[in-house]
């Protein structure tokens, strides 16, 4: 596979994972939005398809989908709603 289709392949996925996360931010920029976007990615490229069918380079993807997302919502804050590996917010006390 040549560098320049692996760049094609990832540039598609980093905008149809945008747009998945600007569509829904509640759900995909979320606490369970990794899940969410690996099952909507599935879904919608490998429809009628069992689990055990998949190939090994459409779970690949899956997951290159959600590090895209998680790297997506680092550079867009607005769209992330994630609570768990959110700081705590301290209290200031004088």
């Amino acid at each position: 596979m040549s560098k320049n289709y692996k760049n094609l392949i990832s540039e598609d996925i980093k905008n149809w994972t945008f747009t998945k996360i600007s569509d829904d931010p509640f759900l995909f920029g979320g606490d369970i939005g990794n899940p969410a976007i690996i099952k909507q990615y599935l879904v919608e490229f490998n429809p009628e398809t069992k689990v055990e069918d998949l190939t090994f380079e459409t779970i690949s993807n899956s997951v290159a989908v959600s590090r895209m997302k998680n790297k997506l919502l680092e550079e867009n804050p607005h769209l992330d709603f994630r609570e768990v590996n959110k700081p705590k917010k301290k209290l200031v006390t004088k």
